[in-house]
């Protein structure tokens, strides 16, 4: 799910001096009544999906959903991803006027919701309408996606996404998006038994965000991930739920999510699923590629102990480069290595090994 956004505008660039650490700090009544929310808005920003994606506009869908777009914007209804959405349809119609019109809002609205120090806090995130605006702020502000799942903390649903800027492997942003999973409710299961019996399953961890089992049931990458985990959290009390949680992970993985990749990698290898292990090779080289940081370390872990094959040094040699070409700070990698192989577990731990990388690491 690699998200990357290049705005090309005729005499129109989004002006980088746009954003800086000088920006106004929140304030939560007026970005609530300015991003004006309800059920409404969020069933109608998940029916029309393809124009959200960056990937996937074009002139039918445009076509389809360009004026229920511009009507719900009409009716009040802000959101980052909306007005993206509209001016990436009005560029493509060469609507100039209205591509400037949407894309002052895209800027206020981005000023006005951007904290750098709450969207690396997860104790205070910031809070955001809806995942798809999370994604189109941050491209925005010229970071590179990579990806992103739901996480539950502080009675709180956030959505912790891994971007970078110059950089590999830059610290993840939170955003507060508890109001979209408590207002989501377009999801009509297939089979309510199975969404019930999940739901109360994991009712003491979900809270009051239930919604991310009909989400996840639906397809979003960001809620499958969360379910798999939850299964694994609980996988002693509900053993007959990990082939669904690897279903979960690969489900993810097929849809281009480095995490979902990384997760059905780390399930298959750490768990010695000989038969699946040339798929969670091909997965795992697609994660790194995407720079993903838990996916090097597990990369070269796979690699040390020669699972599914041949123990090379070369390719281990080759992924240590990899990370080394200024596009890391010094050390990350071989700390996270060290953590690993520290941990007191039967499949990773090596003291001699992990000491070696804390000494690179300090180096």
């Amino acid at each position: 799910m690699k998200i990357t956004l290049l705005i090309l505008i005729t005499g129109l660039l989004l002006p980088q001096w746009a954003f800086t650490h000088s920006l106004p700090q929140i304030d939560e009544t007026k970005l609530q009544a300015y991003q004006a929310q309800n059920s409404s808005l969020l069933d109608f920003i998940s029916l029309h999906t393809i124009t959200m994606s960056t990937d996937m506009v074009n002139q039918e869908a445009c076509q389809s959903s360009l004026a229920a777009i511009d009507q719900k914007i009409a009716e009040g209804h802000h959101s980052i991803a909306l007005h993206k959405a509209a001016m990436s349809c009005h560029l493509l119609n060469q609507d100039n006027q209205a591509v400037i019109a949407h894309q002052t809002q895209l800027l206020a609205l981005a000023q006005l919701t951007w904290d750098e120090d709450r969207a690396k806090n997860p104790d205070q995130p910031i809070w955001i309408s809806d995942p798809y605006s999370v994604y189109q702020l941050l491209t925005l502000l010229d970071y590179t996606v990579v990806d992103g799942t739901f996480i539950l903390a502080q009675d709180k649903l956030l959505l912790e996404v891994y971007a970078s800027k110059d950089t590999l492997f830059d610290m993840p942003f939170y955003f507060d998006v508890s109001t979209f999973a408590q207002t989501y409710d377009s999801y009509k299961p297939e089979n309510p038994h199975l969404n019930q019996m999940y739901t109360l399953m994991f009712e003491d961890d979900l809270g009051e965000y239930n919604a991310v089992i009909s989400l996840a049931f639906e397809g979003m990458p960001e809620a499958l991930i969360l379910f798999g985990d939850l299964i694994i959290k609980h996988i002693k009390t509900y053993p007959a739920g990990y082939s669904d949680a690897l279903s979960f992970y690969q489900m993810t993985a097929e849809q281009g999510s480095a995490i979902g990749q990384f997760k059905y990698a780390n399930r298959v290898f750490s768990d010695h699923i000989e038969s699946h292990y040339p798929q969670a090779h091909n997965y795992l080289n697609q994660s790194i590629q995407q720079q993903y940081i838990d996916a090097f370390v597990l990369g070269i872990i796979v690699r040390e102990n020669g699972l599914g094959i041949d123990k090379n040094p070369e390719t281990i040699q080759a992924l240590m480069e990899l990370i080394n070409l200024n596009t890391i700070k010094p050390g990350v990698l071989e700390y996270e290595l060290y953590n690993i192989y520290s941990a007191e577990n039967k499949k990773w731990n090596k003291p001699e090994l992990a000491h070696a990388y804390l000494k690179a690491a300090a180096e």
